[in-house]
């Protein structure tokens, strides 16, 4: 870019050398609008990734109780637990992993939602039955 408008100063044409700074001007304010629009779409897409601290406490505060329910082990395991998914599942845990760059949504929510979906298909009729059951009602004429 630089040798671009230094041979532009030296042929001393003005008319030409406006034109090609112009040019020039034009392609780098261009430049500069995509980048703040990738800069803007990266920015987007880590917001979408990071749980803030208030998100974390509230999970925290919520899956914590819930695990030890969970868990069913004797007081002094039940401690012992605790206190580990206290320190998993701290502000401070989660925001250092998240700059490392893990994907808590990803890692932990898709795969639930997969768990949920499954469970709650399993609670409907079985394929086969359901299609016995559609076959046997039909009338024959």
């Amino acid at each position: 870019m630089y040798q671009r408008v230094d041979a532009k100063k030296k042929a001393k044409k003005d008319g030409e050398t406006i034109a090609e700074l112009e040019e020039i001007i034009s392609s780098l304010i261009d430049d500069r609008a995509e980048l703040i629009r990738i800069a803007q779409a990266y920015q987007e897409e880590l917001g979408a990734r990071r749980i803030s601290p208030g998100e974390i406490e509230y999970i925290s505060e919520t899956v914590v109780p819930l695990l030890l329910r969970l868990s069913g082990g004797s007081a002094d395991d039940s401690e012992e637990s605790t206190e580990i998914i206290k320190s998993l599942l701290s502000v401070e845990t989660i925001s250092v992993l998240q700059l490392l760059g893990f994907n808590f949504r990803e890692a932990l929510g898709e795969p639930l939602t997969a768990i949920a979906a499954e469970y709650v298909s399993s609670l409907g009729p079985k394929k086969s039955q359901a299609k016995k059951s559609t076959s046997s009602g039909k009338r024959r004429n």
